[in-house]
């Protein structure tokens, strides 16, 4: 999906676009596995 948004973008404004992708995946990733090391998502928990 990131590709197809910055069809046509010149490359800084692109890169640029893919940074903050990158920053707000790794943002979810973190708070998803802390929630799963608090015990949520296991056992039927819901997370």
């Amino acid at each position: 999906m990131s590709q197809l948004h910055q069809w046509g973008m010149p490359e800084s404004e692109a890169m640029d676009y893919e940074f903050a992708s990158l920053s707000r995946v790794a943002t979810e990733s973190l708070a998803g596995a802390q929630r799963f090391a608090a015990g949520a998502g296991r056992h039927g928990t819901p997370a």
